[in-house]
């Protein structure tokens, strides 16, 4: 980005590149809001108001820009706004023609004209009056007027793209609505459902338990000889089949 001092240079040298002469303080006319910049060419007076790239944290300082402006325009012939081109998306064209107001970029190549600024013979300087017949009063309420619209204009134009965001946001939020009225309807089906299934489920009985294998008691008071001892199963048999029918 260039310093300020460049920035003047570029547009010092890009005046006389189409006949016009920066003036020396003490050449400058004696004026109520003092210009950044004035130039004196063939066709008249050409003032240049600066704005540098802080302008882009402070939507303000458009606006006062605009507004210091407006107050030169009936002074000068020609009237320009001079930016650097990180600000060139953030500047309202409109606002600028309908201020009669031209706008210079400045970047590092040098200075591009974007908008011309058209040919508006200055007021006479001193007169308490117009050929309408309108007070030089009235004409300062309205040149306050002007500015003050100037300054809405601008701030208006700083919230717009916040108003986008809150017409998104709001969408956003019906969506969410409806879907949120869906899953409700389809929770109270998964509930219904899972009634019904428990409801025609079969009963079903605790499992049987096992019948325990009933072992014969050991003979007690006997001698370890007649434990679990085979012979003694098939001397009873034979003692059994022995017997008279």
């Amino acid at each position: 980005m260039r310093s300020m001092e460049n920035v003047r240079g570029a547009l010092e040298k890009w005046f006389s590149s189409h006949g016009f002469r920066q003036l020396e303080p003490e050449e400058r006319p004696e004026l109520e809001e003092e210009p950044d910049m004035i130039f004196e060419g063939q066709d008249g007076l050409a003032f240049v108001i600066l704005l540098d790239g802080k302008a882009i944290g402070d939507r303000r300082a458009f606006a006062d820009a605009v507004m210091k402006a407006s107050a030169l325009r009936g002074e000068c012939h020609f009237l320009y706004l001079a930016i650097p081109r990180a600000i060139a998306p953030f500047v309202d064209a409109e606002l600028l023609k309908k201020r009669s107001m031209g706008l210079l970029i400045v970047d590092e190549e040098g200075v591009f004209e974007a908008l011309a600024s058209p040919r508006k013979p200055p007021r006479r300087r001193g007169s308490t009056g117009n050929s309408g017949g309108v007070p030089e009063e009235l004409l300062n309420r309205i040149a306050l007027l002007e500015n003050r619209i100037s300054v809405l204009e601008s701030e208006l134009m700083a919230i717009r793209p916040f108003l986008d965001e809150l017409s998104s946001i709001r969408e956003l939020r019906e969506d969410l609505k409806a879907l949120s009225s869906r899953l409700e309807a389809l929770s109270r089906r998964i509930d219904t459902l899972s009634t019904s299934m428990l409801v025609r489920a079969p009963s079903i009985g605790p499992p049987a338990k096992p019948t325990a294998t009933l072992s014969q008691p050991e003979p007690e008071g006997l001698p370890s000889f007649f434990k679990d001892n085979p012979w003694l199963e098939i001397l009873a048999r034979r003692g059994r089949d022995e017997l008279p029918a």
